[in-house]
């Protein structure tokens, strides 16, 4: 399989509450093999805070987009229309990709034309130990 590029959005108030985990959701879309990821951080509401903000873009290989609302759906929709990759993917700013995430799910979609979306379940942290997030996917 070739490296396919993945754009990989990730919707942030971009708090200072977030700092630790909107850098690990980051490095984990960074650290993944077998694709080019590509990190789109959409940066949306009022709540900036400005060292969160300056960390970001010193960032290699994230691209920053401003948006002045803070509107969820809305920076998602936003950084739909500016991925210039070939696939794209969402994740929230408190959240991280397992190694290889990114390669399971594009493999499928160049493999079988047909598939137009490919989801996997997660994992949750709770008490240091990791529960599957949906313990019943068949009917999804």
């Amino acid at each position: 399989m070739s490296n396919a590029s993945v754009s990989v959005i990730i919707p942030t108030t971009c708090e200072a509450r977030r700092h630790t985990t909107l850098f690990r959701a980051i490095d984990s879309v960074r650290s993944q093999e077998g694709v080019i990821p590509l990190v789109l951080v959409i940066v949306n509401g009022d709540r900036v805070d400005s060292r969160v903000f300056e960390g970001l873009k010193t960032m290699q290989g994230v691209v920053i987009h401003r948006l002045s609302e803070g509107n969820f759906p809305l920076a998602l929709r936003y950084g739909r229309s500016v991925v210039t990759a070939e696939y794209f993917s969402f994740l929230d700013d408190d959240d991280e990709y397992l190694p290889g995430a990114l390669k399971v799910r594009v493999t499928p979609l160049i493999n079988e034309p047909q598939i137009d979306f490919v989801a996997t379940n997660g994992y949750r942290r709770l008490n240091d130990v990791d529960h599957l997030a949906l313990d019943e996917t068949s009917e999804i």
